[in-house]
């Protein structure tokens, strides 16, 4: 029983890993709405398939995504087409064919945002 407890752990510990931990890092509305997105733990390899872009109850898919791998930290810069309303905005982009939402702290943006 506690074989069997301890190979459910250990599994539940593995999954748990590669869940990717993408935050917010920086948003301009410079020749298009461009994003740029963090995750500290990306590991030695990343897949990006596409990035979807939600805002004011609609659905943007992205023009361009880069992503640039460091030492395990993944950056992803994503472009959308300019928008100038925000309203409800998150973003889903696959990642190692897994999707991972992050909220974006804005509304009614008038200039760049950044979090440090």
């Amino acid at each position: 029983m506690k074989k069997a407890l301890l190979i459910s752990v250990a599994i539940l510990a593995s999954t748990l890993s590669v869940s990717a931990k993408v935050t917010f890092k920086h948003l301009d509305n410079n020749s298009g709405t461009n994003l740029i997105l963090v995750d500290n733990e990306a590991g030695e390899n990343v897949k990006v398939d596409k990035a979807v872009l939600h805002n004011n109850g609609k659905d943007h898919e992205a023009k361009n995504i880069d992503c640039d791998l460091n030492n395990g930290v993944a950056t992803y810069k994503l472009k959308f087409t300019k928008l100038t309303t925000f309203d409800r905005t998150s973003v889903t982009i696959r990642i190692n064919d897994e999707d991972v939402t992050v909220t974006l702290p804005i509304s009614n943006l008038t200039g760049n945002i950044e979090v440090e």
